[in-house]
């Protein structure tokens, strides 16, 4: 921790420092760093990771993690990029589009729906 009580740590290359006891993915979110998620949406019922879309890649750990499950670390490096996160990304935002509508009015959030904006 640095002087502040806050949490250093490296985001795609980008130095953050946040406060102790937040998720990871709250972490980027705050900061501007878009990681594809559901779970953060305040009309979500949902518990967190159950969407698998917010995985990142951390120095150290053997496999992807999902970012709204993982709390920050001090000197935590991670990135959001990598083919194989981009590859479980794609991969469960398949899954969740398979049950979805989502061009059209039939979407219950047309023009504001969190997956519209993710499938861009």
């Amino acid at each position: 921790m640095n002087q502040e009580g806050n949490i250093a740590l490296e985001v795609d290359g980008r130095r953050l420092n946040v406060r102790p006891g937040i998720s990871l993915l709250q972490a980027c979110l705050e900061n501007d760093i878009f990681i594809p998620n559901l779970c953060w949406m305040a009309s979500m019922t949902r518990p967190p990771a159950s969407c698998r879309l917010c995985f990142v890649q951390v120095e150290g750990r053997d496999r992807p993690q999902t970012s709204c499950t993982l709390e920050v670390e001090e000197g935590m490096v991670v990135r959001t990029d990598t083919d194989e996160v981009r590859e479980l990304q794609r991969s469960a935002f398949e899954l969740l589009m398979s049950a979805h509508h989502l061009m059209g009015k039939e979407c219950p959030g047309h023009k504001q729906c969190q997956l519209q904006r993710i499938s861009r």
